[in-house]
């Protein structure tokens, strides 16, 4: 039946005689393997096609059978072969290079500044001035005796029952004022020691200020007392009146008695004391002396 109907085709297709006969004859000797109808239609079309484009071409071909032999593998005697015509096959898709992921630097992390935290200063507390207690006039009032001594007289006093803020005492001395003190009157000495209740003046020794002669002098009254001081609060204690024992001091040159004009100049790690000179036969000596607190210092 497939026979007839593609005896039929050829015959739609107005091929020769002789190129319908080549074919019929190709099939007679390819009867002993089977060709498969899909390569038989894709022979068909291909000799359809060079047909119509030529018949001469087409003639030449199905009269020397050299087309349909190279289609079928060979006719004749000539050993069939299986010869596979190429099929239109479906294009192996290349595949893709497989990319390969660039790699992405690894990002070194800037390394941070440490941040040191700034010290916050601790605030100095201010310092709360402690209050200097004020003196009580009861205790820090010295009672004063004096009386005669040797060469000289001894003046004693009670000592202050509160001993802060005590600066010194005082030893006063005066001719004309009955109650003498300090600073109006001079004084003879001062003590820091709180504890110190007395002190010894001889006769001839020096006096600083006050309204005699510079020296204590035998044969002489003098009104002795004592001042107590704390800074600039002072109290100052009651009088003895006594006479000064031993010889009166020369009195041919008053002036040799007086205090010298001090004065001092301040250097490089020194200070350079300097006074008048003092000319007179009475002169024992000089006596530097220094006070930080006291700003009429007396040996």
């Amino acid at each position: 039946m497939f026979k007839d109907k593609y005896r039929e085709a050829c015959e739609d297709m107005k091929l020769s005689e002789s190129f319908k006969s080549g074919l019929v004859n190709m099939m007679k000797s390819n009867t002993k393997r089977a060709i498969p109808k899909s390569r038989l239609v894709l022979v068909t079309v291909i000799g359809v096609i060079l047909a119509s484009s030529t018949v001469v071409f087409a003639t030449n071909y199905a009269t020397h059978g050299e087309l349909l032999k190279n289609m079928f593998g060979g006719a004749g005697n000539q050993q069939p072969t299986e010869t596979s015509l190429p099929l239109a096959t479906e294009a192996t898709p290349t595949p893709n290079p497989t990319s390969t992921p660039t790699t992405e630097p690894t990002a070194t992390p800037t390394e941070q500044p440490t941040v040191v935290p700034t010290a916050t200063p601790t605030a100095i507390p201010t310092a709360v001035p402690t209050a200097t207690p004020t003196p009580n006039p009861a205790s820090s009032t010295p009672i004063v005796t004096a009386v005669q001594q040797g060469n000289g007289v001894l003046v004693s006093w009670t000592p202050v029952s509160n001993a802060c803020g005590f600066s010194y005492y005082k030893i006063v001395a005066s001719i004309n004022n009955m109650n003498p003190s300090y600073p109006n009157d001079g004084y003879a000495t001062y003590i820091t020691d709180s504890n110190v209740t007395s002190y010894f003046i001889e006769n001839g020794s020096e006096y600083n200020g006050g309204d005699f002669g510079g020296r204590f002098s035998g044969g002489i009254t003098y009104n002795f007392s004592v001042t107590t001081c704390f800074g600039e609060t002072r109290f100052a204690g009651n009088a003895q009146s006594v006479l000064m024992p031993g010889d009166p001091a020369p009195t041919s040159d008053p002036a040799s008695y007086v205090a010298p004009s001090v004065s001092a100049v301040a250097g490089t790690g020194n200070v350079t004391v300097s006074w008048a000179k003092i000319s007179s036969p009475n002169l024992v000596g000089y006596k530097v002396v220094a006070s930080p607190t006291c700003k009429t210092p007396a040996y």
